[in-house]
Formats: structure tokens, sequence, C-alpha cells
């Protein structure tokens, strides 16, 4: 039976930086196919797909206990003047391998200067790092 999660570490806030091939596939859930699109719609189908990925990051949390049940929607970052149904939620959350207790998620939109709120209480978010070896197999899936 999963216990209460007592302690909730933020290990580390990845930017994500797409492949060519996640590039074109956003674009083409965005935007059908880019072969059909030519000047200005082109540029603005780049643009947006471009701010799609720009804000995107791999967060990995260390949980306590390591079986912990972990309320996913409760961690969240809150965005003055917006219902809390349009603030951010992790996506695609699964064990990161490394070790017992430790989680991956993505995280479209944050902003560094605020914490993120978990069920436990608020926690400051660390200063950007690139990926580290361990979480290389983690990819992000266009949703």
């Amino acid at each position: 039976m999963s216990q209460s999660i007592k302690s909730l570490r933020i290990v580390g806030l990845h930017p994500v930086v797409p492949t060519e091939d996640q590039f074109r596939e956003a674009a083409a859930i965005q935007w059908g196919s880019r072969g059909d699109l030519t000047g200005a719609e082109l540029t603005e189908a780049e643009t947006q797909v471009s701010a799609h990925f720009a804000n995107l990051c791999l967060i990995e949390v260390q949980v306590d206990p390591p079986d912990a049940a972990i309320d996913w929607s409760a961690l969240t970052q809150p965005i003055d003047d917006e219902p809390v149904s349009n603030w951010q939620a992790p996506f695609d959350e699964r064990p990161s391998g490394e070790e017992s207790g430790r989680w991956t998620f993505f995280f479209h939109v944050h902003d560094l200067n605020r914490p993120l709120r978990s069920e436990i209480g608020d926690r400051t978010l660390p200063a950007p790092t690139p990926l580290p070896d361990h979480l290389q197999s983690v990819v992000y899936e266009v949703p």
C-alpha cells in the first residue's frame, strides 16, 4: 500500500531541445503539413511551434518515501489572474529509473522566479541544466 508523501525535492530542471523530427511532428499536429504552407503562413507556423518548445522542460524529483502516492494534479505553478484549471500540470510523469523514488515529468511552461506548488508545500525551481546522461532515454512525445 502506498504511503503519504513526506518530502519532495526537485533534483533538476532540463530544457527540452526538440529534434527536427519532433519539430516537424509538432508543426504537422498544430498546422497540418508544412509542405502546404508558404510565406507568412509558414513563418507563423514555425514561430508558433518554436514557442511550443521554448519553455518546455523535463523536471526530475525525488520523493520520500519512495513508494509515496503522488498527487500529480497538485504539482503546479500558479498563474496570476488565471483559474486553477489553466495552471500547468505535469505531463508524461514516470519513474526515472535512476533510483527508487525518483520521477520525471515534462512541464510546458514554467517561471524560474516562482516556486512549484506541491501537496506538501512550495518548492523552489533550480537553475536549468543540460539533460544528464541518465535521462537521455526520456523522450518528449508531442501531444
